[in-house]
Protein backbone atom coordinates (compact mmCIF):
# COMPACT_ATOMS: atom_id res chain seq x y z
CA UNK A 1 0.00 0.00 0.00
CA UNK A 2 0.79 3.39 -0.51
CA UNK A 3 3.11 5.46 2.65
CA UNK A 4 3.47 9.11 3.13
CA UNK A 5 6.47 10.63 4.69
CA UNK A 6 8.17 14.17 5.33
CA UNK A 7 11.68 14.40 4.13
CA UNK A 8 13.95 17.80 4.10
CA UNK A 9 13.51 20.41 1.25
CA UNK A 10 15.31 19.89 -1.61
CA UNK A 11 17.94 22.59 -0.35
CA UNK A 12 19.30 20.79 2.47
CA UNK A 13 19.51 17.59 0.65
CA UNK A 14 23.33 16.05 0.23
CA UNK A 15 24.42 15.22 -2.99
CA UNK A 16 26.22 11.64 -3.25
CA UNK A 17 29.42 11.15 -4.15
CA UNK A 18 29.83 8.88 -7.53
CA UNK A 19 32.58 7.01 -8.24
CA UNK A 20 33.72 5.40 -11.71
CA UNK A 21 31.62 2.35 -10.87
CA UNK A 22 29.01 3.15 -8.67
CA UNK A 23 27.65 5.81 -6.53
CA UNK A 24 27.73 6.10 -2.74
CA UNK A 25 24.46 7.64 -0.75
CA UNK A 26 25.27 10.23 2.04
CA UNK A 27 25.30 9.50 5.28
CA UNK A 28 22.79 10.76 7.27
CA UNK A 29 23.20 11.51 11.43
CA UNK A 30 20.71 12.99 13.50
CA UNK A 31 23.29 15.66 14.18
CA UNK A 32 23.79 16.53 10.38
CA UNK A 33 19.86 15.80 9.19
CA UNK A 34 18.98 18.92 12.30
CA UNK A 35 21.55 20.85 10.89
CA UNK A 36 20.61 20.07 7.25
CA UNK A 37 17.00 21.31 8.11
CA UNK A 38 15.71 24.27 7.39
CA UNK A 39 11.97 24.19 8.64
CA UNK A 40 10.82 23.72 5.22
CA UNK A 41 9.26 20.16 4.17
CA UNK A 42 8.14 18.00 1.47
CA UNK A 43 5.93 14.97 1.27
CA UNK A 44 6.13 12.53 -0.65
CA UNK A 45 4.18 9.44 -1.55
CA UNK A 46 5.37 6.09 -1.76
CA UNK A 47 3.78 3.62 -3.50
CA UNK A 48 5.76 0.05 -3.91
CA UNK A 49 8.61 1.24 -6.45
CA UNK A 50 6.87 4.40 -7.14
CA UNK A 51 7.78 8.03 -5.81
CA UNK A 52 6.05 11.18 -6.13
CA UNK A 53 5.49 14.18 -4.56
CA UNK A 54 2.30 14.71 -2.15
CA UNK A 55 0.30 17.60 -1.26
CA UNK A 56 -0.14 18.72 2.43
CA UNK A 57 -3.36 18.40 2.60
CA UNK A 58 -3.47 14.85 1.02
CA UNK A 59 -1.35 14.02 3.89
CA UNK A 60 -3.55 15.92 6.65
CA UNK A 61 -6.98 14.63 5.38
CA UNK A 62 -7.68 11.28 7.21
CA UNK A 63 -11.16 10.67 6.69
CA UNK A 64 -10.32 8.46 3.14
CA UNK A 65 -11.34 5.07 3.60
CA UNK A 66 -8.44 3.63 2.39
CA UNK A 67 -6.25 5.38 4.53
CA UNK A 68 -4.97 3.80 7.91
CA UNK A 69 -2.79 6.50 10.29
CA UNK A 70 0.23 5.28 11.79
CA UNK A 71 1.93 7.40 14.90
CA UNK A 72 5.61 7.49 14.88
CA UNK A 73 6.61 8.64 18.52
CA UNK A 74 10.17 9.67 19.56
CA UNK A 75 11.29 10.49 22.92
CA UNK A 76 14.18 12.94 23.98
CA UNK A 77 16.58 11.38 25.81
CA UNK A 78 16.94 14.10 28.25
CA UNK A 79 13.38 13.67 29.08
CA UNK A 80 12.76 12.83 33.13
CA UNK A 81 11.38 9.37 33.32
CA UNK A 82 9.42 9.91 36.10
CA UNK A 83 6.14 12.33 34.74
CA UNK A 84 3.86 11.25 37.74
CA UNK A 85 4.09 14.62 38.63
CA UNK A 86 2.24 15.70 35.68
CA UNK A 87 -1.42 16.37 36.04
CA UNK A 88 -3.52 13.89 33.34
CA UNK A 89 -6.86 13.80 32.63
CA UNK A 90 -9.03 10.95 31.87
CA UNK A 91 -10.78 11.50 27.97
CA UNK A 92 -14.29 12.78 28.24
CA UNK A 93 -16.42 9.66 27.69
CA UNK A 94 -18.70 10.55 24.00
CA UNK A 95 -22.48 9.91 23.77
CA UNK A 96 -23.10 7.82 20.35
CA UNK A 97 -23.79 11.09 18.05
CA UNK A 98 -26.74 10.46 16.11
CA UNK A 99 -25.74 12.22 12.96
CA UNK A 100 -22.19 10.08 12.02
CA UNK A 101 -22.22 8.73 8.74
CA UNK A 102 -24.28 6.30 8.07
CA UNK A 103 -21.58 3.76 7.68
CA UNK A 104 -20.25 4.00 10.88
CA UNK A 105 -23.85 4.49 12.66
CA UNK A 106 -25.42 2.41 15.03
CA UNK A 107 -28.58 4.02 14.02
CA UNK A 108 -29.58 2.24 10.78
CA UNK A 109 -28.54 -0.82 8.55
CA UNK A 110 -26.35 0.83 5.72
CA UNK A 111 -27.81 0.43 2.16
CA UNK A 112 -25.27 -2.05 0.32
CA UNK A 113 -22.67 -0.76 -1.74
CA UNK A 114 -22.90 2.49 0.21
CA UNK A 115 -19.86 3.26 2.21
CA UNK A 116 -18.27 0.88 4.07
CA UNK A 117 -21.21 -1.59 3.69
CA UNK A 118 -20.29 -3.98 0.63
CA UNK A 119 -22.71 -6.44 0.87
CA UNK A 120 -24.73 -7.83 -1.67
CA UNK A 121 -27.94 -6.71 -3.00
CA UNK A 122 -30.89 -8.48 -1.47
CA UNK A 123 -29.24 -9.53 1.96
CA UNK A 124 -31.21 -9.71 4.55
CA UNK A 125 -29.99 -8.10 8.21
CA UNK A 126 -29.88 -10.47 11.65
CA UNK A 127 -30.06 -7.29 13.81
CA UNK A 128 -31.87 -4.11 14.69
CA UNK A 129 -30.37 -1.29 14.82
CA UNK A 130 -30.86 0.87 17.96
CA UNK A 131 -33.57 3.15 17.68
CA UNK A 132 -33.58 7.11 18.25
CA UNK A 133 -35.54 6.48 21.60
CA UNK A 134 -32.63 4.40 22.87
CA UNK A 135 -30.31 7.43 22.66
CA UNK A 136 -28.22 7.96 24.89
CA UNK A 137 -26.82 5.12 26.20
CA UNK A 138 -26.70 5.28 29.59
CA UNK A 139 -23.05 4.54 31.90
CA UNK A 140 -23.29 0.90 32.81
CA UNK A 141 -25.59 -0.36 30.50
CA UNK A 142 -25.14 -3.83 29.03
CA UNK A 143 -23.74 -5.02 26.51
CA UNK A 144 -23.47 -8.52 25.89
CA UNK A 145 -21.00 -9.15 22.78
CA UNK A 146 -19.14 -11.92 20.95
CA UNK A 147 -16.35 -11.91 18.20
CA UNK A 148 -15.33 -14.13 15.97
CA UNK A 149 -11.84 -14.67 14.16
CA UNK A 150 -9.75 -16.37 11.48
CA UNK A 151 -6.63 -17.14 11.08
CA UNK A 152 -4.83 -14.85 7.66
CA UNK A 153 -1.22 -16.84 8.28
CA UNK A 154 -0.72 -20.30 9.14
CA UNK A 155 1.33 -21.52 11.93
CA UNK A 156 5.08 -21.96 11.85
CA UNK A 157 6.71 -24.66 13.70
CA UNK A 158 9.95 -27.23 14.31
CA UNK A 159 10.54 -30.53 15.58
CA UNK A 160 12.01 -30.49 19.04
CA UNK A 161 15.17 -32.33 20.62
CA UNK A 162 12.60 -34.97 22.03
CA UNK A 163 10.56 -35.18 18.96
CA UNK A 164 8.00 -32.77 19.54
CA UNK A 165 6.56 -29.99 17.48
CA UNK A 166 7.53 -26.79 18.86
CA UNK A 167 5.64 -23.30 18.02
CA UNK A 168 7.77 -21.07 16.41
CA UNK A 169 5.50 -18.59 15.11
CA UNK A 170 1.62 -18.62 15.95
CA UNK A 171 -1.17 -18.23 13.51
CA UNK A 172 -2.25 -14.69 13.08
CA UNK A 173 -5.56 -14.01 13.53
CA UNK A 174 -7.82 -11.43 12.26
CA UNK A 175 -11.09 -10.32 12.98
CA UNK A 176 -14.34 -11.59 10.84
CA UNK A 177 -17.26 -11.27 13.28
CA UNK A 178 -18.74 -9.47 15.80
CA UNK A 179 -22.22 -9.10 17.35
CA UNK A 180 -23.93 -7.00 20.22
CA UNK A 181 -27.19 -7.66 21.91
CA UNK A 182 -29.06 -5.58 23.80
CA UNK A 183 -28.83 -6.43 27.66
CA UNK A 184 -31.36 -4.16 28.81
CA UNK A 185 -34.53 -2.20 27.98
CA UNK A 186 -37.74 -2.82 25.85
CA UNK A 187 -35.72 -5.06 23.03
CA UNK A 188 -33.51 -6.61 25.56
CA UNK A 189 -32.29 -10.10 24.03
CA UNK A 190 -31.91 -8.72 20.65
CA UNK A 191 -28.84 -8.02 18.33
CA UNK A 192 -27.74 -4.20 17.23
CA UNK A 193 -24.48 -5.22 16.17
CA UNK A 194 -23.96 -8.29 13.31
CA UNK A 195 -20.90 -7.37 11.30
CA UNK A 196 -19.04 -9.73 8.95
CA UNK A 197 -15.79 -8.57 7.99
CA UNK A 198 -14.42 -8.30 4.74
CA UNK A 199 -10.70 -8.97 4.68
CA UNK A 200 -7.81 -7.27 2.97
CA UNK A 201 -5.69 -10.34 3.37
CA UNK A 202 -6.55 -13.86 1.86
CA UNK A 203 -8.28 -16.06 4.63
CA UNK A 204 -5.81 -19.29 5.20
CA UNK A 205 -8.36 -21.10 7.39
CA UNK A 206 -11.95 -20.21 8.51
CA UNK A 207 -11.61 -21.94 12.02
CA UNK A 208 -15.07 -23.29 11.35
CA UNK A 209 -15.13 -25.56 14.29
CA UNK A 210 -14.60 -22.58 16.71
CA UNK A 211 -15.87 -19.65 14.73
CA UNK A 212 -18.72 -21.42 12.62
CA UNK A 213 -17.63 -19.11 9.53
CA UNK A 214 -17.22 -21.00 6.23
CA UNK A 215 -16.17 -20.11 2.81
CA UNK A 216 -18.04 -17.34 1.22
CA UNK A 217 -19.53 -16.08 4.76
CA UNK A 218 -16.95 -12.95 4.20
CA UNK A 219 -17.40 -12.94 0.01
CA UNK A 220 -19.74 -9.75 -0.60
CA UNK A 221 -20.40 -11.01 -3.90
CA UNK A 222 -22.74 -14.38 -2.49
CA UNK A 223 -22.36 -14.21 1.26
CA UNK A 224 -26.04 -13.69 2.81
CA UNK A 225 -24.73 -11.56 5.57
CA UNK A 226 -24.09 -8.44 6.36
CA UNK A 227 -20.36 -7.66 5.07
CA UNK A 228 -18.52 -4.26 6.27
CA UNK A 229 -14.96 -3.19 7.11
CA UNK A 230 -13.14 -3.20 10.08
CA UNK A 231 -12.89 0.33 10.33
CA UNK A 232 -16.60 0.65 10.58
CA UNK A 233 -17.09 -2.80 12.74
CA UNK A 234 -14.13 -0.95 14.99
CA UNK A 235 -16.08 2.46 15.09
CA UNK A 236 -19.34 1.17 16.16
CA UNK A 237 -17.60 -0.72 19.50
CA UNK A 238 -15.71 3.01 20.28
CA UNK A 239 -19.21 4.74 20.98
CA UNK A 240 -20.11 1.79 22.93
CA UNK A 241 -17.12 2.16 24.66
CA UNK A 242 -17.28 5.89 24.53
CA UNK A 243 -20.66 6.23 26.02
CA UNK A 244 -19.47 3.96 29.32
CA UNK A 245 -21.64 0.46 28.21
CA UNK A 246 -20.53 -2.70 30.53
CA UNK A 247 -19.52 -5.62 27.90
CA UNK A 248 -20.41 -9.30 29.21
CA UNK A 249 -18.70 -12.35 27.71
CA UNK A 250 -16.55 -14.84 27.71
CA UNK A 251 -12.97 -14.03 26.94
CA UNK A 252 -13.17 -10.46 26.25
CA UNK A 253 -9.63 -9.70 27.50
CA UNK A 254 -7.92 -11.89 24.77
CA UNK A 255 -11.20 -10.71 22.00
CA UNK A 256 -10.06 -6.66 22.88
CA UNK A 257 -6.73 -7.34 22.07
CA UNK A 258 -7.61 -8.86 18.99
CA UNK A 259 -9.49 -6.02 17.73
CA UNK A 260 -6.72 -4.15 19.37
CA UNK A 261 -9.28 -1.91 21.49
CA UNK A 262 -8.79 -1.35 25.35
CA UNK A 263 -11.28 -1.53 27.63
CA UNK A 264 -11.13 0.03 31.11
CA UNK A 265 -11.82 -2.88 33.46
CA UNK A 266 -15.13 -1.52 35.08
CA UNK A 267 -16.92 -2.10 31.47
CA UNK A 268 -16.34 -5.73 31.46
CA UNK A 269 -17.68 -8.27 32.70
CA UNK A 270 -15.65 -11.38 31.34
CA UNK A 271 -17.13 -14.53 32.64
CA UNK A 272 -13.56 -16.70 32.05
CA UNK A 273 -12.81 -15.04 35.59
CA UNK A 274 -15.29 -17.04 37.64
CA UNK A 275 -14.79 -20.72 37.88
CA UNK A 276 -17.14 -23.34 37.42
CA UNK A 277 -19.43 -24.08 40.18
CA UNK A 278 -20.82 -27.17 39.63
CA UNK A 279 -19.99 -30.45 36.26
CA UNK A 280 -22.79 -28.70 34.52
CA UNK A 281 -20.89 -25.89 33.35
CA UNK A 282 -19.33 -27.36 30.44
CA UNK A 283 -22.62 -28.70 28.95
CA UNK A 284 -23.83 -24.96 29.51
CA UNK A 285 -20.56 -23.93 27.40
CA UNK A 286 -22.08 -26.22 24.65
CA UNK A 287 -25.46 -24.84 24.53
CA UNK A 288 -23.84 -21.38 24.88
CA UNK A 289 -22.39 -21.98 21.37
CA UNK A 290 -24.97 -24.01 19.50
CA UNK A 291 -27.60 -20.79 19.99
CA UNK A 292 -26.72 -17.63 17.88
CA UNK A 293 -23.78 -15.97 18.15
CA UNK A 294 -24.99 -12.62 19.66
CA UNK A 295 -27.34 -14.72 21.84
CA UNK A 296 -24.74 -16.63 23.32
CA UNK A 297 -22.71 -13.79 24.61
CA UNK A 298 -26.05 -13.17 26.83
CA UNK A 299 -25.92 -17.07 27.77
CA UNK A 300 -22.35 -16.39 29.12
CA UNK A 301 -23.45 -14.04 31.94
CA UNK A 302 -24.91 -16.83 33.48
CA UNK A 303 -21.96 -17.55 35.79
CA UNK A 304 -21.32 -13.76 36.18
CA UNK A 305 -20.26 -13.26 39.53
CA UNK A 306 -22.99 -11.31 41.11
CA UNK A 307 -26.14 -13.77 40.18
CA UNK A 308 -26.82 -16.94 41.92
CA UNK A 309 -25.61 -20.64 40.44
CA UNK A 310 -28.53 -21.69 37.57
CA UNK A 311 -29.76 -25.04 36.44
CA UNK A 312 -28.36 -26.55 33.18
CA UNK A 313 -30.24 -26.39 30.38
CA UNK A 314 -30.67 -29.39 28.02
CA UNK A 315 -27.31 -30.87 25.79
CA UNK A 316 -27.24 -29.35 22.34
CA UNK A 317 -24.83 -31.05 19.81
CA UNK A 318 -24.61 -28.64 17.18
CA UNK A 319 -22.05 -26.45 17.44
CA UNK A 320 -22.84 -23.74 15.72
CA UNK A 321 -25.82 -22.57 13.79
CA UNK A 322 -27.60 -19.47 11.93
CA UNK A 323 -28.32 -16.89 14.05
CA UNK A 324 -31.78 -17.99 14.32
CA UNK A 325 -33.94 -16.94 17.67
CA UNK A 326 -34.47 -20.14 19.62
CA UNK A 327 -36.92 -18.21 22.07
CA UNK A 328 -38.83 -21.26 22.95
CA UNK A 329 -35.67 -23.46 24.16
CA UNK A 330 -34.46 -20.34 26.69
CA UNK A 331 -37.80 -19.91 27.92
CA UNK A 332 -38.18 -23.07 28.92
CA UNK A 333 -34.58 -23.43 30.36
CA UNK A 334 -35.14 -20.11 32.15
CA UNK A 335 -38.05 -20.74 33.83
CA UNK A 336 -36.53 -20.87 37.12
CA UNK A 337 -33.82 -18.30 36.58
CA UNK A 338 -33.67 -15.67 38.67
CA UNK A 339 -35.74 -12.21 38.02
CA UNK A 340 -32.28 -10.02 37.42
CA UNK A 341 -31.05 -12.69 34.68
CA UNK A 342 -34.22 -13.11 32.59
CA UNK A 343 -33.87 -8.89 32.49
CA UNK A 344 -30.90 -9.70 30.98
CA UNK A 345 -31.75 -12.50 28.70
Amino acid sequence: GASLAAAPSTAAAATPSVGRDSAVAPEYTPEAAAAAWDGAAEWFVWNDFALGPAAEEEVRRAHSLWKRPAIAVYTRRSLAVDLTALPLRPAERMAVAADIAPEYSLLEVPAPAAGSAISAAGFKPSFKPLGLSELPLATGQLVAIDAEFIAVSEEVTRRGKRGANVVVKPARLALARVSCVRGQGPHHGEAFVDSYIAQAEPVVDYLTRFSGLRPGDLDPSVSPHHITTMKAAYLKLRQLVDAGCVFVGHGLKKDFEMINMRVPPEQVLDTSHTPPRDHNFMRCRHLLRAGARHRRALLGAWQAPHLAPLPCLPHVRNSHVQPAPRHARLDRGCADCPADLRQVL
